[in-house]
């Protein structure tokens, strides 16, 4: 461990008093120490001078520690918005387009997409498969709350199973449609939280929808659900006018999802599904920037198409990108289309040195108009800029610079950056203090100082923490009075956080220094294991090589063998390829160099169990009560891999209960390869063994 160093170890008393003691030996005609002398006055400054130093020198500053951070791979985290999921009941159509402001009170929530709101309902939905339909949900069932109950695919899906959603009306055409999908989580065994996509997913769904021709595929189709794994969206659009058709006695315009290719865990379960939830993030928009590619009319004009709530109602400012360099477009026409949400802008591209590789648009209200010039650039080193704003959030936030030697309507690209140590001095970088809402520049060495007008190209505000409104807090559209239509949000807001402070962040690295990223030990290799993002697993274990040369003659010494369990509303399953590959590949982060790793699926043992019990008389609910303790007592060990049953303990757990006077007979026994059995009635099962309870008989008496 590494030494505390103390470098501020001496007062200015202590310092004073060494050098007045050394007057003596260095110059004794020095006689006069009284604090009139002036030699003792110079004595007495450099001994302030020296004190001072030391302490500094003993202190670490924030910006030190941050490169401390740094090292580790670590920042501090910043402020992020709270996430919200609300319902709107629309009497019509209604494309909410991105960026579309909800109300909480006075705190403004937007819409993270364009989304088409449908004003009709889901009239039913239900599964069908070989067998014929399966259960089914109406429109007053699916209108409750979250606890619809209803297995998507059944309860043992299979490849071709479908799972139909019947509209009472016809969906638009090209419009960007979704539908929201919560399951249900199972209570013993969670699910480990998934971000992205999974590697190799558990299941493949396609969407079809009933049209002219008959079932045709939606090929415009993202599955945020990743398989029907997780709760999310169905996002797709569909090219074709629906056709009603009747289903199994139902009627309606159908969609389906087909069952591709499959190996659930669990069969997934449906807590509610509905076509009019909206996405929603805690922000305010003030400057939006959208980059978007150059498009050719009919007639050869230059155009670009946005879809977003502030191009559309807002002023706008049109950029072409040319590598590191935009040059303003001067004149442009646009025309918006309220119906669809479109606006279209028609130019003419500037002449430019580079090729035009994309517009910027950026637009912003006529409120925020002079929000966009933050400053003027002096060209001088160390330039830092008020915000006049706490609340900025970090990730949306962009600058642009109008450089004075590039002219008037040209402007240069600048980055944002942690912190200006790596920059270099033709870099245009800056560094923004969201917490505090400052805007800093470098000194020419580490980093360029801007010269010209500094402009705001995108700009947000977050509330962080404080934007975790409560249920049924977001009621309104803004703009919009509340019996227009109906808004709420069923659940809390969540994810919303404040900046990390350092110390904070500090806590954090000292527990990521804990875990190790390489996994070495067998504890992190099982570790690793129970954590693969996406999976249900109820348990692991690394066998050693000695208990492997007991299942096989061949070891190999570099491999790592783990045994996998994954849960299982039965309580018995193998270890399905797709499992397999998710659990490898997510390990392969943490293998070390030189290792191999092998999966290995467990090898189920069945217990059968006989007992003869002596009750004790008017003892109610004996039975059931023996029956409880022999399940529970194998449910205890049915994770444990190569667990030695004892014979006595298991007769001692019955033996102890109240309603048991005495036993007459109890024998277990446990067939399968690999098992043995001791003298005193112990069962040891294989390295990868576990237990099943299987055929279970019981015979009562009554004791006096």
């Amino acid at each position: 461990m590494l030494p505390e160093l103390t470098l501020d170890k001496e007062s200015f008393e202590e310092i004073m008093d060494e050098a007045r003691n050394m007057i003596i030996s260095l110059y004794p005609e020095w006689t006069d120490f009284n604090y009139h002398d002036p030699g003792i006055t110079l004595i007495e400054m450099f001994s302030w001078l020296k004190e001072s130093q030391q302490f500094f020198l003993d202190q670490i500053s924030d910006e030190s520690r941050e490169k401390y951070l740094k090292l580790l791979g670590m920042k501090r985290r910043h402020r992020a918005p709270s996430a919200a999921l609300v319902r709107v009941k629309a009497p019509e159509d209604v494309a909410v387009l991105r960026g579309t402001k909800l109300l909480a009170g006075t705190t403004c929530f937007m819409a993270e997409r364009r989304t088409q709101l449908i004003g009709g309902d889901i009239r039913v939905c239900f599964s069908a498969g070989e067998d014929g339909p399966g259960a089914a949900a109406d429109r007053a069932r699916l209108a409750g709350d979250h606890s619809l109950g209803l297995e998507l695919f059944g309860r043992e899906p299979r490849e071709s199973d479908c799972f139909y959603i019947g509209f009472d009306r016809m969906l638009p055409e090209a419009q960007e449609l979704s539908i929201y999908m919560e399951l249900e989580e199972n209570g013993t065994v969670a699910r480990n939280p998934l971000e992205g996509d999974m590697p190799f997913p558990l299941a493949v769904l396609e969407l079809q929808y009933f049209g002219e021709e008959g079932w045709e595929t939606v090929l415009d189709f993202r599955d945020g659900t990743r398989g029907a794994v997780a709760t999310g969206f169905l996002e797709f659009s569909i090219h074709g006018p629906q056709k009603e058709t009747e289903l199994w006695g139902r009627t309606g315009y159908f969609l389906r999802l087909v069952l591709k290719r499959q190996s659930f865990d669990t069969a997934p379960v449906l807590r509610m599904i509905s076509a009019d939830v909206l996405s929603l993030r805690q922000a305010e928009q003030r400057i939006e920037k959208l980059d978007v590619p150059v498009e050719l009319t009919e007639t050869g004009e230059n155009c670009c198409l946005t879809d977003t709530m502030l191009s559309l109602n807002g002023k706008n400012e049109l950029y072409a990108l040319t590598g590191e360099l935009c040059v303003r477009v001067s004149r442009f026409t646009k025309t918006s289309n309220f119906d669809t949400g479109v606006s279209r802008f028609l130019f003419t591209l500037p002449q430019t040195a580079e090729p035009v590789r994309g517009i910027r648009v950026i637009s912003f209200l006529d409120e925020d108009a002079e929000r966009g010039a933050l400053a003027v650039g002096t060209g001088f080193p160390f330039q830092e800029y008020d915000l006049a704003d706490g609340d900025v959030e970090y990730h949306s936030f962009e600058l642009m610079v109008r450089d004075s030697g590039c002219g008037p309507h040209v402007c240069s690209l600048w980055t944002k950056v942690d912190d200006l140590s790596g920059s270099g001095p033709s870099d245009r970088h800056y560094v923004l203090d969201a917490e505090r809402g400052l805007v800093r520049f470098g000194d020419c060495i580490h980093g360029l100082a801007p010269e010209g007008e500094i402009l705001i190209a995108a700009y947000e505000r977050t509330l962080g923490r404080r934007g975790n409104a409560k249920a049924c807090a977001i009621d309104r559209f803004d703009g919009l009075e509340p019996e227009d239509m109906r808004v709420w949000n069923w659940d809390n807001c969540r994810g919303g956080r404040d900046e990390e402070s350092l110390a904070e962040c500090f806590l954090r690295a000292r527990k990521m220094l804990k875990m190790p990223e390489t996994a070495v030990s067998d504890q992190d290799y099982e570790r690793r294991v129970m954590e693969t993002p996406g999976l249900m697993l109820e348990s692991c274990k690394v066998i050693s090589s000695r208990e492997m040369r007991l299942l096989k003659k061949a070891v190999d010494e570099t491999e790592i063998n783990i045994v996998v369990k994954p849960f299982s509303r039965s309580g018995e399953s193998g270890l399905s390829s797709a499992y397999k590959n998710n659990i490898l590949n997510y390990l392969e982060q943490f293998r070390m160099a030189g290792r191999r790793i092998s999966l290995l699926p467990p090898r189920y043992i069945e217990f059968e169990v006989y007992a003869d019990i002596v009750v004790r008389p008017h003892f109610v609910g004996a039975r059931e009560l023996v029956e409880q303790t022999v399940s529970q007592y194998f449910a205890r060990i049915g994770n444990q891999f190569g667990a030695t049953v004892q014979y006595a303990d298991f007769y001692g757990a019955l033996d102890v209960l109240p309603c048991v006077a005495g036993i007459n007979s109890l024998t277990m026994d446990a067939s399968g390869n690999g098992v043995t059995r001791s003298k005193d009635g112990a069962v040891r099962l294989p390295p990868n063994g576990v237990v099943r309870l299987g055929n279970v008989q019981y015979l009562f008496s009554m004791g006096e």
